[in-house]
């Protein structure tokens, strides 16, 4: 069986607004560039451009490749996306995002609900003040939800994830600039 869920609502983010933003990448080059020019260098003195979209097109492939390295299990089989990235115009509300199928066993997801049903009931994901959760609270999104937290992020965590997604995606490739004269 498949499910589909945003990958906002795994504990693995596309965040390009504070996580996956290149500002390391940025202050490496800057000081790479003062060292070469022997002199401070700020931000301002450079004109820079960002390919933001191939980057976390970038992630997304490789977010893809992780968890189906990282979280398969007897009841997460595989995982795959088209890789379509969604992207906010404004990060008040949410962040990058994609679609994502998982291919779930059912009756092993549902077995796993049942023997730790008194933790999903009080854990499980669902609508409160500032919060709708579209789905219904006992639909296989929500299992699979509680799933991804209570198991696959013990396996795999978001710290980890993290390293890998930088250590795989080369962030200073999506990146050119050039020093201007103040």
């Amino acid at each position: 069986m498949n499910i589909n869920l945003e990958s906002l609502y795994t504990p693995y983010t596309l965040d390009g607004y504070q996580t996956f933003d290149l500002e390391r990448e940025t202050d490496m080059l800057i000081e790479d560039e003062c060292e070469k020019a022997g002199e401070e260098l700020e931000y301002d003195d450079f004109d820079w451009h960002y390919n933001f979209k191939n980057y976390l097109e970038a992630l997304a492939k490789n977010y893809i490749k992780l968890l189906n390295q990282e979280i398969l299990d007897d009841i997460i089989l595989s995982v795959k996306s088209d890789c379509a990235v969604i992207s906010p115009s404004y990060y008040n509300y949410t962040t990058d995002k994609i679609y994502v199928d998982f291919e779930i066993n059912k009756k092993k997801l549902d077995k796993f609900i049942e023997e730790n049903f008194k933790d999903y009931e009080k854990d499980r994901i669902k609508s409160n003040d500032g919060f709708i959760w579209l789905a219904d609270e006992d639909d296989d999104e929500t299992k699979l939800e509680y799933y991804l937290r209570k198991v696959s992020e013990k396996k795999y965590s978001r710290e980890n994830y993290m390293m890998d997604q930088m250590d795989g995606v080369d962030g200073y490739e999506y990146i050119t600039y050039k020093l201007i004269k103040k």
